[in-house]
């Protein structure tokens, strides 16, 4: 068996002779202040992409919107409290059986049952559209196109409703309470009735007119 020395001095020589490379590693500090400024930027960054988020609530906007909603209730109670009874009665009027609403005048083929059923619906239209428009109100109003619908069929229901009721008022004055074939309480309602639409009708013209 054969056997080979190794002399410790050529290990020492082959190693130190050998081609190497050796990769310096760099160190860097970092100021524990450089830290506290990286932390602080990104909480701030955080607190700008929340406050994008969540706007800061308008205090004047939420009291006018509170003010606008609370017109709109009172105005539609105003509406309902004015219309309401008129609905009911031309439409109650208009179906009972009674003679002297079934009357035809003389040339007019022409009834008053004809014109308080046609008075009652109208009115039910009326509070329809009185509360649409109401509920339409805005703090800024932006949809003018609706309005502007809105207004045309209030002209168009105005001047129908004075048309309507100038018929309704010769129907009754001139053919049918001189006569006195209505009782009491059918001549009384049909006559304040009258004046009540007549004089809200030319009132609400005059209004629209001076508008325009």
């Amino acid at each position: 068996m054969m056997t080979e020395s190794i002399n410790p001095n050529d290990l020492y020589k082959n190693f130190i002779n050998e081609p190497h490379t050796m990769n310096p590693i760099v160190i860097q500090f970092v100021d524990s202040s450089d830290i506290e400024v990286g932390v602080n930027n990104q909480i701030n960054y955080k607190k700008c992409i929340l406050k994008g988020i969540l706007h800061k609530p308008n205090h004047e906007e939420d009291e006018t919107l509170k003010n606008l909603m609370v017109i709109k209730i009172f105005g539609i109670i105003v509406i309902v409290i004015t219309l309401i009874p008129l609905i009911v009665c031309d439409i109650y009027f208009g179906f009972i059986d009674n003679y002297c609403i079934n009357e035809m005048p003389n040339g007019l083929n022409y009834t008053l049952k004809l014109y308080l059923l046609v008075s009652g619906f109208m009115e039910l239209i009326w509070l329809i559209v009185g509360i649409y428009t109401i509920c339409l109100l805005s703090i800024t109003n932006n949809d003018i196109t609706k309005f502007v619908y809105v207004n045309q069929f209030i002209n168009f229901g105005l001047i129908f409703n004075l048309i309507w009721n100038i018929l309704g008022a010769v129907t009754f004055w001139g053919s049918i309470y001189n006569k006195g074939i209505c009782n009491s309480t059918t001549s009384t309602y049909i006559y304040v009735s009258l004046v009540i639409k007549f004089v809200s009708t030319v009132v609400g013209l005059i209004q629209n007119f001076k508008k325009k």
